[in-house]
């Protein structure tokens, strides 16, 4: 049962890892900018 947590939260972090390594700066701000509005729209409704 732990084994099974434990993969399964090490695999979204190394999935994580390797997309900012894969991404320039400025593509990174924008996804940012873009999860900061969609988190924002979230609250107001």
């Amino acid at each position: 049962m732990f084994g099974f947590f434990k993969k399964k939260e090490n695999e979204p972090k190394k999935r994580s890892i390797k997309e900012e390594k894969i991404l320039s700066p400025e593509a990174t701000e924008k996804i940012q900018s873009e999860i900061t509005q969609l988190n924002q729209e979230i609250s107001t409704t």
